[in-house]
């Protein structure tokens, strides 16, 4: 059911798919009146417009309107409710009268039905016997039944299928005995190398101690000799240092002789020029100096005699080195 809405007025609509002229008249006799009741209400609803806190009258209208429509709301509930348990009451009744003659019906067609596979029952029944004797037949065999449909066989097929089973049985028993054969046969193998493996670990560890003692004898040979040597070596290195650090004693001291006597004849073949050159000092030093009587030609004069006093120094020094 719905419902089509001007000017806030409600009007009752019947859904298409009811065609059923009683369920019209039926929906149309029950729903009306509320209806009838709700659709003025919905106008004056709209009607009421509260726009300020003390309009006290509008605010009392609305609630008076808004209970007038709860009250017709909760009634059209009540009567949908009652309308829709008397729909639940026929419609079980409707389900028990045609439920009866189904299940009586239903009741004659398993009998007829089981009259008429008779043979079908049988031929599955002797099938199915079949299948447990085979099934108990692979099973003592260590065959799963799972994996032979035993039923569907022929009893030819079936002798054909226990018959390859046999075969691939003796086949995979020659299979595991050769398997076996092979194991041992390897493992006799094994410690026969094993044995001549150890044999000859043992061989080669005599062997290796023998050599061992036979480097070791030829080592201590060589240390010694290498001992011997290095002493020897020793001995020379230190007379060889005492050698080289007496001539070098003695080259240092020709060396120092040489450099005194040629400072020696140095100086003596200077002597003249060093008297000359501190005389020379002298003669400087003893020339007065200027006697101004101004501070500025006396303050140059103190300048250049400090000046003059370092020549002379420089002088001196210059000629007590040649």
């Amino acid at each position: 059911m719905t419902t089509a809405q001007l000017d806030h007025e409600i009007v009752l609509r019947i859904p298409r798919e009811i065609t059923s002229p009683e369920t019209v008249a039926e929906l149309t006799a029950a729903a009306m009146p509320h209806f009838e009741a709700a659709s003025p209400l919905c106008v004056q609803a709209r009607s009421i417009v509260v726009t300020d806190a003390t309009d006290t009258a509008g605010m009392k209208a609305a609630r008076d309107v808004r209970l007038a429509i709860r009250t017709v709301r909760v009634n059209a509930g009540k009567a949908r409710v009652a309308l829709k348990d008397e729909s639940f009451r026929k419609v079980k009744a409707i389900d028990a009268v045609f439920n009866g003659l189904r299940d009586a019906l239903a009741d004659h067609e398993a009998y007829l039905q089981e009259q008429e596979e008779f043979a079908q029952r049988a031929e599955s029944k002797r099938l199915s016997e079949i299948k447990v004797v085979r099934d108990q037949r692979l099973a003592a065999m260590g065959v799963d039944p799972a994996h032979y449909n035993t039923q569907a066989m022929t009893d030819e097929g079936f002798a054909a299928a226990v018959a390859g089973i046999l075969a691939q049985q003796q086949a995979a028993k020659a299979a595991a005995e050769q398997a076996e054969a092979d194991r041992l046969a390897r493992i006799k193998a094994d410690a026969e190398a094993r044995e001549a493996q150890r044999a000859e670990n043992e061989r080669l560890k005599a062997e290796a101690v023998q050599r061992e003692k036979e480097t070791a004898i030829e080592r201590e040979k060589q240390r010694i000799l290498r001992e011997a040597a290095d002493a020897k070596a020793e001995l020379e290195r230190r007379a060889r240092e005492k050698a080289e650090a007496e001539l070098s004693e003695r080259q240092a001291a020709e060396k120092k002789r040489k450099l005194a006597e040629a400072k020696a004849a140095r100086k003596a073949a200077n002597a003249p020029d060093r008297e000359k050159l501190l005389a020379w000092a002298s003669a400087i030093e003893d020339c007065p100096a200027a006697q101004p009587t101004g501070d500025e030609a006396r303050e140059i004069v103190k300048t250049i005699a400090a000046r003059i006093a370092v020549v002379i120094a420089e002088l001196r020094r210059a000629a007590e080195r040649i």
